[in-house]
């Protein structure tokens, strides 16, 4: 998530909170499955998240050269609900060559998200907050493109399993 103020010729990033790069993973997290809840029949999906330990890297371009950061933590819920397309991908190409082989299927729902909390809280070396953002919950937030789905890739994929 990140955070802009007004500059002088357009919106300046002061904020950027990501979980940073880990074991070669890039902006990941483990997130506990309880703060999951997926309907697909109801095409529905709430997540739901408290004080996950983050960074705030002040902006894109520090982020993504992993430079300095502060310790921070975020909490959101994000829902997404809505039924603009249904779409099924099928990709069961395979060849001698294992980078080839793509072996890939899906059956994703586009439909809307709302992001309907955001806290953030940016820490000093102490462990004091010095910084502290809540999202106003009576402005909407918009989405312009999200999907839901269920997908099997890699070692888990099977042709003949069903999605």
């Amino acid at each position: 998530m990140d955070l802009f103020k007004a500059g002088p010729s357009g919106p300046v990033q002061i904020h950027d909170f990501n979980p940073g790069t880990d074991n070669g993973l890039f902006w990941t997290k483990h997130i506990p499955l309880s703060a999951v809840r997926v309907d697909l029949g109801a095409a529905t999906a709430t997540l739901t998240v408290d004080d996950l330990d983050v960074e705030d890297y002040g902006n894109l371009a520090n982020a993504l050269r992993d430079g300095p950061s502060s310790a921070a933590s975020v909490s959101y819920t994000m829902r997404w609900s809505g039924v603009k397309a249904r779409v099924d991908v099928t990709d069961f190409e395979t060849s001698t060559n294992p980078p080839d082989n793509h072996r890939f299927a899906g059956r994703f729902i586009e439909g809307t998200a709302v992001i309907e909390r955001f806290t953030a809280t940016v820490f000093d070396a102490s462990a004091n907050t010095i910084f502290s953002f809540v999202a106003d919950p009576s402005r909407a937030t918009m989405s312009k493109f999200a999907e839901i789905g269920r997908e099997r890739n890699g070692v888990f994929f099977r042709e003949e399993q069903p999605d």
